[in-house]
């Protein structure tokens, strides 16, 4: 850690805000996920301890790196970046940072503000319609986003199915009728409703993860899993 971020220092004072960039994304993309805390005392502690120490290092290098250079609407660094033809560095970076506290909602639990946020996103298709053009998008990505994107489609899928699994368990597996549970028709029909378009996207999800490569050779077996536990 010491000498990649003495690197990225260098880089800095140098001006190679390209190169900056660079170093940032490909460490915040191999660090999106929040570690796993395992039993108590175990190596397995240390070692999420230490993973999670990384995390927030770099994390906080980010926001620092942000705030100074891009939070302030056209400076410097963003001229020096369009002038190396390298705005897309730019893109990649802000999309990692929110890709970031989208996974922090998912560690806490946060199921609806993880999916609200990833889908205002814009990464996944939101109908069957959409997929080949998101298809498409998937491969303009950079290549430190593409070789993390099981993650992302992984955490949707499971935003979905938590959802869908709450609202389920709120409403008690209610269909509308004029009484269901002691549940008022509107309230069962608009609890169905939710159920059925949280059911169509992750209909949706699985047949796009169908069509592009991902890292993981199980993500798409667990997905399709999660979504068969939904019907």
């Amino acid at each position: 850690q010491g000498s990649v971020s003495d690197a990225a220092d260098l880089l800095a004072l140098a001006g190679r805000y390209g190169a900056l960039l660079s170093l940032l994304n490909r460490e915040l993309a191999n660090l999106l996920i929040v570690p796993p805390q395992q039993s108590k005392g175990g190596s397995s502690d240390v070692a999420a301890a230490g993973d999670a120490q990384t995390r927030q290092f770099w994390r906080d290098a980010a926001l620092r790196f942000h705030s100074a250079h891009i939070a302030n609407g056209r400076t410097h660094v963003l001229e020096v970046l369009e002038a190396e033809d390298n705005l897309a560095l730019g893109s990649t970076f802000q999309l990692i940072m929110n890709l970031m506290v989208y996974f922090d909602r998912c560690h806490e639990g946060l199921w609806e503000e993880a999916w609200l946020l990833l889908d205002n996103l814009q990464l996944l298709p939101r109908s069957e319609n959409e997929i080949s053009r998101y298809v498409d998008t998937f491969h303009s990505f950079d290549s430190v986003v593409k070789q993390s994107f099981h993650h992302i489609v992984l955490g949707a899928m499971e935003a979905l199915h938590n959802q869908h699994m709450m609202l389920k368990s709120v409403g008690g597996g209610i269909v509308p009728s004029n009484t269901s549970n002691n549940v008022p028709t509107a309230f069962a029909g608009t609890v169905e409703q939710r159920l059925f378009e949280l059911r169509r996207r992750a209909r949706v999800l699985v047949t796009f993860a169908g069509l592009i490569p991902m890292h993981s050779v199980d993500t798409k077996s667990r997905i399709a899993q999660m979504e068969a536990f939904m019907m």
